[in-house]
C-alpha cells in the first residue's frame, strides 16, 4: 500500500498542470494563425515579438491539434532552425513537417523559368514594336565613336608614291603614241611562266662558281666548253641582236624612261629575232641576281631543251613578231575618269535631245 501511494503521488507531482497544456496548445494555434513573417521575422530578416498566449476560456485538449515538436515542447520559439545545424545522419535532420507550411504537391504552383525562345520573341516584339526608341548617334566630341574610314586620302605620300600615281594617271588619261603604248600589252600568263622557267635553267653562274670552274679548266681537269647562260645588259643584248645571234629576246614592259628600250621591238623586227615583253624588270633581275634587268637574250640551248623552246618561239613570233604592224596601228590612253565620263554622257545626251526637237521627232 506504501509502495503504490508513493507512485500514485510521483505521478501527480510530475504531470504537468492542466492549465499549462491548453495554455501551451492556444499559444502554438496562434502563432500557426499568425503570417509567416512573424515567425522568421518577415524580409527584412529582423526578429518580430511573439504572440501573447489567448485567453483560457475554452481550453482545447491537447490531441486535438497536430503540433510540431518545437511548438509541443514549448522551449524553443516556435518554427525556428536551430542555431546549429543537425548532422545528416541524426533525427533532427528530418523534422517532420511543420503545421503552417504545406505539404509537398499541395497548394499554389510556382510557374516555370521562361525559356530562352521566348525571352528572343519578346525582345524581336518589342524592337519591332519600337517599344525601346532609337535614338540618332551624336558624332560630336565625347560622343559617339567614329566609324572607320578610309584616310589615305587625306594623307601627305612621299614625293615618290605622288609621282608615280600622277604618271600612271596621265598615261590612262592621255593619248599614248603606238610605239610607248605597245609595252602595255604585256605576254600572257601561262607562255610567261613558260618563258622564266627556261630563263631559270640558263642563269648565269656566281663568282665563287665561276672561280672554280676556272681554276678546275686551268689545271685540266674540266675539258668541257663554256656553259649556256642569258645574256643581260642592254649594250650586250643589241650587239646580240644585230649580229643575229639571239634567239630570244625578253624585254620587261616598266622601264623608266621608257626611251631607254623603246626602239628594240623595231631592231628585233628588223633583225627577224623573237621578242616579247613581259612583267617586269625586277622579275628580270631576278634570273640573273640583280635588282632589275631591261632585258634579257638567249643565245645557245641545250639539246634536251631544243623541242619545248622551239614550241616556245613559235607562239611568241606569233603574238609579236607577225602582230608587229597591227600593234603600231594601235594608240594608247583615252582612259578617262568616272566623273569625266558622267559628265560626256550628260553632254552627249543634251546634244542628241536638241537634235530631235530640230528635226521634230
Amino acid at each position: 500500500m506504501v509502495r503504490i501511494s508513493l507512485e500514485l503521488h510521483l505521478l501527480a507531482v510530475c504531470a504537468p498542470p492542466a492549465h499549462r497544456l491548453h495554455a501551451s496548445t492556444a499559444r502554438s494555434e496562434a502563432v500557426a494563425r499568425a503570417p509567416r513573417s512573424l515567425c522568421r521575422g518577415g524580409s527584412s530578416g529582423q526578429q518580430k515579438s511573439w504572440p501573447a498566449p489567448l485567453p483560457l476560456a475554452h481550453p482545447v485538449p491537447a490531441a486535438c491539434t497536430p503540433l510540431c515538436a518545437c511548438c509541443r515542447s514549448g522551449i524553443t520559439p516556435p518554427c525556428l532552425p536551430p542555431l546549429h545545424p543537425p548532422s545528416p545522419r541524426s533525427p533532427a535532420a528530418n523534422p517532420p513537417v511543420p503545421h503552417h507550411q504545406p505539404a509537398k504537391g499541395k497548394g499554389k504552383k510556382v510557374a516555370a523559368a521562361p525559356s530562352a525562345a521566348g525571352a528572343i520573341k519578346k525582345q524581336a516584339t518589342l524592337a519591332n514594336g519600337m517599344a525601346i526608341k532609337a535614338s540618332a548617334r551624336n558624332y560630336g566630341v565625347g560622343g559617339a565613336i567614329q566609324p572607320k574610314r578610309d584616310l589615305s586620302r587625306f594623307v601627305r605620300w612621299p614625293r615618290y608614291i605622288r609621282l608615280q600615281r600622277q604618271r600612271k594617271v596621265l598615261n590612262m588619261r592621255l593619248k599614248v603614241p603606238p610605239a610607248i603604248a605597245q609595252f602595255s600589252r604585256t605576254l600572257d600568263l601561262n607562255t610567261a611562266t613558260n618563258v622564266f622557267n627556261m630563263l631559270d635553267k640558263y642563269q648565269p653562274e656566281e663568282k665563287a662558281a665561276k672561280k672554280e670552274r676556272l681554276l678546275a679548266k686551268a689545271g685540266g681537269a674540266d675539258k668541257g666548253g663554256k656553259p649556256y647562260f642569258v645574256k643581260c645588259g642592254i649594250n650586250h643584248v643589241t650587239s646580240l641582236i644585230e649580229n643575229k645571234k639571239a634567239s630570244l629576246v625578253v624585254i620587261a614592259h616598266d622601264v623608266d624612261p621608257v626611251e631607254t628600250i623603246v626602239w628594240m621591238p623595231a631592231l628585233c623586227r628588223q633583225m627577224d629575232v623573237p621578242y616579247c615583253i613581259v612583267k617586269g624588270k625586277a622579275r628580270l633581275g631576278k634570273v640573273v641576281h640583280m635588282k632589275t634587268a631591261t632585258c634579257l637574250a638567249l643565245t645557245d640551248i641545250k639539246q634536251e631543251d631544243k623541242p619545248a623552246f622551239a614550241k616556245l618561239v613559235k607562239s611568241i613570233k606569233a603574238n609579236f613578231n607577225d602582230k608587229y604592224d597591227e600593234e603600231m596601228r594601235k594608240w594608247g590612253g583615252g582612259i578617262m575618269g568616272v566623273k569625266s565620263i558622267a559628265k560626256t554622257s550628260r553632254q552627249d545626251k543634251i546634244v542628241e535631245a536638241e537634235r530631235r526637237k530640230k528635226e521634230g521627232l
